[in-house]
């Protein structure tokens, strides 16, 4: 029998975002129209997250308990000009200001077997309560929106072999919308349509079979099956001859997805050069039989190479980053072909280790180059975008017990919102 672990976990996150406001976007109309436009959407995000756990191990059973709350805020101050006869006009019915703020409070427990050396399972349990409220400073208006989730998780790990091991999870999850999705106003993609949020989207559901081998610690293939329902998805808004003249977002979508994906992490010169490779290759069938949903079926590549170095290995002083690349292609409807992006950050650690602090920056660039091609209205529009963003986050980490970290992030109820930003 061990002793019980006791630890307390407090997370402090500080961003803001540095967007400048000549975004600027070309669109060219087949055969013969040109048209340019640009926005700016610099916004200022506050994020604090803690949680106290609870982890008690005897004989060959564990079990988990714990609360975690986050609180997010968001301001976001967006601004939209048209090139009308080579000047810049701004257009104040686009231009917007608004903020959104989120609590969220999620308690958990985690009952562990291990049946034998090769064999062992895990139920977890976990309720999440969803405080949201999304405010329109320009029209002065406010939308509330609260909600409760729980999501169970089965987990059935197999190790044949002390280089091979095997894992198979069943799961109940919930997707929320991204930020930009719930500011009110329209934003316009084009002449020809605009694309305006949703301040009421709600959550969506999934439900996800996912397969899992690893060899040794440095290759790892999963194969997972997800259902969402619920999806949050663009809605056509069509004008009084039934032409798509805009879209919004609303929660009507279903969707099947099949995902594939591999991770190979090496570590090199006395284990300081840690490289780590990842890529996803994604199928989505959309079945909602909405007259609605335009889409039919999406392919989805990612490919992400992460570096990381430790100049000091006293404090753990890690200088790293990552570059990526993306790319979409959604049947009948678009083709979007993502550039790289690239990301360094410096972290450190104090305190016995239980400290960290981490500056990161991304994009290192300060641009993002996007080239799509889409079907509307029976007319093909093609368009290229220069965007200037870059975003400075300063992060403090403190952990009153740090070796029991890794246990509680590697549970079924952590769930991160950073990509949401």
């Amino acid at each position: 029998m061990t002793t019980p672990q006791h630890y307390i976990t407090v997370d402090a996150n500080l961003s803001r975002n540095f967007n400048e406001s000549d975004n600027l976007r070309q669109y060219i109309y087949c055969p013969d129209s040109v048209t340019f436009n640009r926005d700016a959407s610099p916004y200022s995000a506050w994020l604090f997250s803690t949680r106290a756990d609870y982890y008690h191990e005897w004989d060959k059973y564990q079990i988990m308990s714990g609360i975690a709350y986050s609180r997010s805020d968001l301001q976001n101050d967006f601004s939209y000009d048209n090139l009308i006869d080579g000047t810049w006009l701004p257009d104040t019915l686009v231009t917007n200001d608004f903020n959104y703020s989120e609590n969220s409070l999620m308690a958990y427990f985690i009952f562990g077997h291990q049946v034998s050396e090769k064999f062992s399972y895990s139920v977890t349990f976990s309720d999440s309560y969803v405080r949201t409220l999304g405010v329109s400073a320009t029209t002065e208006t406010t939308t509330p929106y609260n909600y409760n989730v729980i999501r169970p998780n089965f987990t059935l790990r197999y190790k044949p072999h002390e280089d091979h091991f095997f894992t198979l999870s069943l799961n109940r999850g919930y997707g929320k919308p991204n930020f930009t999705y719930l500011n009110p106003f329209r934003k316009y993609e084009s002449p020809v349509y605009y694309v305006e949020g949703n301040p009421n989207l709600q959550h969506s559901i999934n439900y996800s079979l996912t397969l899992k081998y690893r060899h040794r610690y440095w290759l790892n293939f999963t194969v997972s099956y997800l259902t969402i329902a619920d999806q949050i998805l663009k809605v056509p808004q069509l004008d009084a001859d039934g032409a798509v003249i805009g879209y919004t977002y609303g929660n009507f979508g279903k969707s099947d997805e099949l995902l594939f994906a591999l991770d190979l992490s090496k570590r090199f010169f006395d284990k300081r050069l840690h490289l780590n490779f990842h890529s996803e290759a994604e199928y989505r069938l959309y079945n909602s039989g909405d007259a609605l949903d335009y889409r039919n079926s999406l392919w989805h590549y990612f490919v992400n190479l992460h570096f990381s170095y430790t100049l000091i290995k006293k404090y753990d002083v890690t200088f790293g980053g990552y570059a990526l690349y993306s790319s979409s292609h959604l049947d009948d409807y678009a083709v979007s072909q993502g550039m790289p992006k690239m990301s360094l950050n410096l972290s450190a650690r104090f305190l016995d280790g239980n400290l960290q602090t981490t500056l990161s920056v991304n994009d290192v660039f300060n641009t993002d180059v996007g080239n799509r091609e889409s079907l509307l209205n029976g007319v093909v529009s093609k368009s290229d975008n220069l965007i200037d963003a870059r975003y400075i986050r300063l992060t403090v980490r403190y952990s009153f017990n740090r070796k029991n970290l890794k246990r509680f992030e590697n549970h079924q109820g952590y769930n991160a919102d950073g990509n949401r930003f």
